[in-house]
C-alpha cells in the first residue's frame, strides 16, 4: 500500500466536503486535518528532534537522570498552573 501526505490550499471562503468515502485519483481519502499544513509541524519537530539528540549524545547517565526530573517538575507545574 502506498500512502501520500498532500497539502491543498483552497481560496478564502471555499469550503471544500469530504469523508471517508472521498477518492482522489483512484484512493481512498483515510485522514484529513483542519488545522493548517501539518508538514510544517512535523519539520519543526524533526529538527527540534535532531537538536536534543546532539545534546543528549554527550550526557553521562547521572546528567540524563537529573535531566528527568527537571523536566517531570517542568510537566507538572505546567499541569497544575503553577
Amino acid at each position: 500500500m502506498n500512502e501520500h501526505t498532500i497539502v491543498v490550499r483552497f481560496p478564502e471562503g471555499v469550503q471544500p466536503s469530504y469523508s471517508a468515502a472521498t477518492e482522489f485519483q483512484g484512493g481512498q481519502v483515510v485522514a484529513v486535518c483542519f488545522d493548517g499544513n501539518q508538514l510544517e509541524i512535523v519539520d519543526q519537530m524533526e529538527e527540534a528532534l535532531e537538536g536534543l539528540l546532539e545534546i543528549v549524545s554527550g550526557l553521562q547517565p547521572c546528567d540524563v537522570q537529573r535531566l528527568q526530573t527537571q523536566a517531570s517538575n517542568v510537566l507538572k507545574k505546567r499541569q497544575f498552573g503553577k
